[in-house]
Protein backbone atom coordinates (compact mmCIF):
# COMPACT_ATOMS: atom_id res chain seq x y z
CA UNK A 1 0.00 0.00 0.00
CA UNK A 2 3.01 2.12 0.81
CA UNK A 3 4.81 0.75 -2.45
CA UNK A 4 6.87 -0.74 -0.17
CA UNK A 5 6.07 -4.58 -1.90
CA UNK A 6 5.19 -5.93 -5.07
CA UNK A 7 2.33 -8.33 -5.09
CA UNK A 8 2.87 -10.65 -7.69
CA UNK A 9 -0.08 -13.40 -8.05
CA UNK A 10 -0.95 -16.19 -10.72
CA UNK A 11 -3.96 -15.23 -12.36
CA UNK A 12 -6.40 -17.51 -9.98
CA UNK A 13 -5.69 -15.68 -6.51
CA UNK A 14 -8.55 -13.54 -7.62
CA UNK A 15 -11.16 -16.47 -8.32
CA UNK A 16 -9.81 -18.45 -4.98
CA UNK A 17 -10.08 -15.23 -2.72
CA UNK A 18 -13.83 -14.96 -3.80
CA UNK A 19 -14.54 -18.90 -3.81
CA UNK A 20 -13.74 -18.70 -0.01
CA UNK A 21 -15.36 -16.08 0.78
CA UNK A 22 -18.37 -17.30 -0.84
CA UNK A 23 -18.60 -20.36 0.97
CA UNK A 24 -17.59 -18.55 4.29
CA UNK A 25 -21.75 -17.93 3.83
CA UNK A 26 -20.71 -14.69 5.69
CA UNK A 27 -21.32 -12.22 2.69
CA UNK A 28 -24.09 -11.73 0.28
CA UNK A 29 -24.00 -11.39 -3.90
CA UNK A 30 -23.45 -7.54 -3.10
CA UNK A 31 -20.48 -7.62 -0.77
CA UNK A 32 -18.89 -10.26 -2.59
CA UNK A 33 -18.87 -7.96 -6.08
CA UNK A 34 -17.50 -5.35 -3.54
CA UNK A 35 -14.83 -7.84 -2.26
CA UNK A 36 -13.63 -8.64 -5.93
CA UNK A 37 -13.60 -4.91 -6.96
CA UNK A 38 -11.15 -4.08 -3.50
CA UNK A 39 -8.98 -6.76 -5.15
CA UNK A 40 -8.65 -5.28 -8.58
CA UNK A 41 -7.71 -2.10 -6.92
CA UNK A 42 -5.19 -3.83 -4.66
CA UNK A 43 -2.86 -3.75 -7.03
CA UNK A 44 -1.23 -7.06 -7.90
CA UNK A 45 1.05 -8.08 -10.43
CA UNK A 46 -0.54 -10.95 -12.53
CA UNK A 47 2.05 -13.19 -13.93
CA UNK A 48 1.27 -15.49 -15.70
CA UNK A 49 2.38 -19.10 -16.03
CA UNK A 50 5.02 -19.53 -18.49
CA UNK A 51 7.25 -22.17 -19.20
CA UNK A 52 9.90 -21.67 -16.30
CA UNK A 53 7.00 -21.37 -14.03
CA UNK A 54 4.74 -23.75 -15.54
CA UNK A 55 7.56 -26.91 -15.34
CA UNK A 56 8.24 -25.65 -12.06
CA UNK A 57 4.61 -26.03 -10.83
CA UNK A 58 4.18 -29.21 -12.38
CA UNK A 59 7.20 -30.72 -10.66
CA UNK A 60 5.88 -29.51 -7.39
CA UNK A 61 2.42 -30.55 -7.55
CA UNK A 62 3.71 -33.99 -8.49
CA UNK A 63 7.22 -34.39 -6.32
CA UNK A 64 5.19 -33.45 -3.30
CA UNK A 65 1.43 -34.33 -3.66
CA UNK A 66 0.28 -30.73 -3.84
CA UNK A 67 -2.76 -29.06 -6.25
CA UNK A 68 -1.60 -27.29 -8.99
CA UNK A 69 -3.28 -24.39 -7.93
CA UNK A 70 -0.90 -24.17 -4.54
CA UNK A 71 2.29 -24.96 -6.41
CA UNK A 72 1.31 -22.38 -8.99
CA UNK A 73 1.94 -19.99 -5.96
CA UNK A 74 5.31 -21.38 -4.93
CA UNK A 75 6.79 -22.00 -8.48
CA UNK A 76 5.94 -18.20 -9.41
CA UNK A 77 7.92 -17.11 -5.68
CA UNK A 78 10.91 -19.52 -7.03
CA UNK A 79 10.81 -18.14 -10.50
CA UNK A 80 10.77 -14.48 -9.30
CA UNK A 81 13.31 -14.98 -6.06
CA UNK A 82 10.78 -13.74 -3.66
CA UNK A 83 9.00 -15.15 -0.76
CA UNK A 84 5.35 -16.31 -0.98
CA UNK A 85 3.36 -15.13 2.08
CA UNK A 86 0.28 -17.34 3.03
CA UNK A 87 -2.27 -18.39 5.45
CA UNK A 88 -1.92 -22.31 4.40
CA UNK A 89 0.70 -24.57 6.54
CA UNK A 90 -0.03 -26.76 4.50
CA UNK A 91 1.98 -25.77 1.73
CA UNK A 92 5.24 -25.52 3.52
CA UNK A 93 5.12 -28.46 5.17
CA UNK A 94 4.60 -30.47 1.93
CA UNK A 95 7.42 -29.07 0.24
CA UNK A 96 10.91 -30.35 1.00
CA UNK A 97 13.33 -28.30 3.15
CA UNK A 98 15.04 -26.83 0.01
CA UNK A 99 12.28 -24.96 -0.65
CA UNK A 100 10.71 -23.82 2.38
CA UNK A 101 12.61 -20.77 2.08
CA UNK A 102 10.64 -19.42 -0.63
CA UNK A 103 7.72 -19.57 2.32
CA UNK A 104 6.50 -17.38 5.12
CA UNK A 105 3.56 -18.07 7.20
CA UNK A 106 1.62 -14.69 7.23
CA UNK A 107 1.39 -15.32 11.48
CA UNK A 108 5.37 -14.60 11.07
CA UNK A 109 4.68 -11.37 10.41
CA UNK A 110 4.41 -8.39 12.36
CA UNK A 111 1.95 -5.76 11.86
CA UNK A 112 2.54 -2.18 13.18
Amino acid sequence: MEGKLELLCPPILFFEVLNALKYSKLFDKSELDSAGESLEKYGFKVITIQKKIRKTMVKIAVDCDMSIYDASYVALSIAKGCVLCTADSKIAKKLPNKLKNHIKNLSEFELS
